[in-house]
Order: structure tokens, then C-alpha cells, then sequence
């Protein structure tokens, strides 16, 4: 069966990357969440899409350069609060049966996010549900060598140069391949089911798209309306 990942929650229902929204998904009974994670300065994972955010100041800021604290000032819509992974997990880690975890990038070196990370999921007993995903494949590499048990998902950017080489895949040992569904031709499924690994989509969010997907028999389908795609995968069914 292919599962149905809410894309930072259920964003359509609301505030994003909030307890809000992946409580929400919990009630539309997805799947699982799909989440993004940056490390604050004083080592929080917070739980936010964007590199930088305005503050209750009224300043932009780097959410790796701000406080938690800081971070907890901002009232986001809704009355919602950026959360930490650790309030995601204690509230949520036995609601879903898949939390993906997306590493948003440092570039080429790291801020100890790895680790960070993943010392969460052991002190929540996760490692059986949680799934590790970046674009930036040195985060899955690190991962993969503090952690030889954890699953990983290489999410693929066509834009970047290396997207079609295999060599971090293979190097990471990653468990799924994560593609942007416009650009999963049938040529590139069939080169990238080669590899062995799992296929997921992002973001699926049009219902003919959906069933083109459930129809396919995927891994998974991340998207921004599981309430829709719930009832499509049970029509199907």
C-alpha cells in the first residue's frame, strides 16, 4: 500500500510545521508527517521550513544564529509557535507510523545537527518509524556513519548537477529515493527503481496526479492535502 506523508503537516488545514498541522494530519489519519529541522545556536532542533524568519522585533533572522527562546517570542498564525522536534516527537512519535525528518542544509559542513537529531530519536524509541531525508547528501552521510540502523531518504533536486548519479545513494545506503513527481518520467523511475531502493513523490497535490501515483505503486506520496489523497487511496482500494 502506498503511504500517505503529510507535506509539513497538513498545511492546507494549518499553520505549517506546527503541532497544529500535524495534528491536524493526525485526525485526517495520514500515514505520516513530513517535517523540516534546523539547529538553533543554543542546540534546539527547531522545527521551521525557511533558513531565516522575522522576529518579534521585526528583524530577519537566521534560525541557526537565534535562540530558541528567541524562536518561541514569534506568534506564527493561528496563535501557532515554531516547535522543537522534541515536542513533535513526545506529542506525535506514536501517532504516525512514518515521521520524516528533513535536514535543511549547512552547506558543506555541519553544525552537529546529525547527532543532535539523532540522539532524539533513540531517547523516543523512533528508530523504527523515523526516516532521515536531505537534499544535501553530506547530512545523509554523516547520519548513515553515526547511525547504521536509521533509514535514510536521499531526496533528489533535479536542478543539481549530481541528481542523476547514483554515488551518495549507493554511498549513504539510503532506504528511499525521494523525487519531485513532475520529473519522475518513466524512463527515470524505471533508472532509479534500478537502484533498489523505495520510490516517495513530492508534493502530490492534484487528484488526477494522486491516482496516477496510487495506480503506480509507490512507496509513498507526500502531499499538502492527505485528507484528499485518503479518500482517493480508499476509492482505489
Amino acid at each position: 500500500m502506498t503511504l500517505i506523508i503529510a507535506h509539513r503537516g497538513s498545511r492546507l488545514s494549518a499553520p505549517e510545521n506546527t503541532l497544529l498541522a500535524f495534528q491536524k494530519a493526525h485526525e485526517q489519519k495520514a500515514d505520516g508527517i513530513e517535517l523540516d529541522v534546523h539547529l538553533t545556536r543554543d542546540r534546539k532542533v527547531a522545527v521551521y521550513h525557511d533558513d531565516r524568519i522575522t522576529d518579534a522585533q521585526g528583524q530577519r533572522v537566521a534560525i541557526r544564529s537565534a535562540t530558541f527562546s528567541q524562536l518561541k517570542e514569534i506568534v506564527l498564525p493561528e496563535n501557532q509557535h515554531i516547535p522543537t522536534l522534541h515536542e513533535v516527537f513526545e506529542q506525535f512519535g506514536q501517532k504516525f507510523s512514518v515521521i520524516n525528518v528533513e535536514i535543511k542544509s549547512t552547506g558543506y559542513c555541519t553544525n552537529g545537527i546529525e547527532k543532535t537529531v539523532l540522539d532524539l530519536v533513540c531517547r523516543f524509541h523512533l528508530e523504527d518509524r523515523v526516516i532521515i531525508s536531505s537534499f544535501n547528501p553530506l547530512h545523509l552521510w554523516r547520519t548513515r556513519l553515526l547511525n547504521r540502523r536509521i533509514r535514510i531518504g536521499h531526496l533528489i533536486w533535479p536542478p543539481q548537477w549530481f541528481a542523476r548519479r547514483h554515488f551518495w545513494t549507493r554511498l549513504c545506503r539510503a532506504n528511499t529515493v525521494n523525487l519531485e513527481h513532475e520529473w519522475a518520467t518513466p524512463d527515470r523511475l524505471k533508472e532509479f527503481n534500478g537502484l533498489g531502493r523505495d520510490i516517495w513523490v513530492w508534493t502530490v497535490n492534484e487528484e488526477s496526479e494522486m491516482r496516477r501515483w496510487f495506480g503506480a505503486n509507490i512507496a509513498a506520496i507526500i502531499t499538502d492535502d492527505p485528507a484528499r489523497a485518503l479518500k482517493i487511496r480508499k476509492e482505489l482500494s
